[in-house]
């Protein structure tokens, strides 16, 4: 199965509206449930919500650890739902889902659910460290940065191909 970071990873050759439409079907494959805005909230007593960003390494390398944690049966009874955040266009979007949850800056917004209330509620590094201790995830694990590597042609390299290689690719 596809790691969720190779979707943040593949956006140097793909663009982000790919991985974008393939989050879905990688959630599906996943442990993990996917939710889409808009939707009523899932009926469960207790569930995590998470909007990640295909475009956040982080959110991404979140979702692997947590896909892993849920695979091993850490906290069975709370389904992990995602969705794609980009689909907010205004603050109050994440309000009217998440009420409370203030300004959103950062990736990704995380809500914990039990007995049909909002109990937690947070996004970026405080939102990683809520799914963390829901599930017993190292916490230096979820805050991991995937960066993209870019191949670079080699200075050793002609200089005829490289100013070619530049008109062509733009670099």
């Amino acid at each position: 199965m596809t790691p969720f970071r190779a979707l943040f990873i593949e956006q140097t050759v793909e663009p982000a509206d790919r991985a974008r439409r393939l989050l879905p079907t990688r959630v599906e494959q996943s442990s993990l449930r996917w939710w889409s805005p808009g939707g009523a909230l899932p009926e469960d007593a207790r569930f995590l919500l998470i909007g990640v960003a295909v475009w956040s390494g982080y959110d991404m390398n979140m979702l692997d650890h947590l896909d892993c944690a849920v695979t091993a049966g850490k906290r069975p009874d709370t389904p992990v739902y995602v969705f794609d955040m980009d689909w907010a266009t205004r603050q109050g979007d994440f309000e009217s889902l998440m009420p409370g949850i203030g300004f959103v800056h950062h990736p990704p917004v995380v809500g914990y659910w039990a007995e049909g209330k909002l109990i937690e509620k947070a996004c970026g590094f405080q939102g990683r460290q809520v799914v963390a201790r829901l599930f017993m995830i190292d916490e230096h694990l979820v805050h991991k940065r995937i960066t993209r590597t870019k191949a670079r042609p080699s200075r050793k390299a002609p200089r005829a191909f490289l100013k070619l290689l530049g008109r062509l690719f733009g670099f």
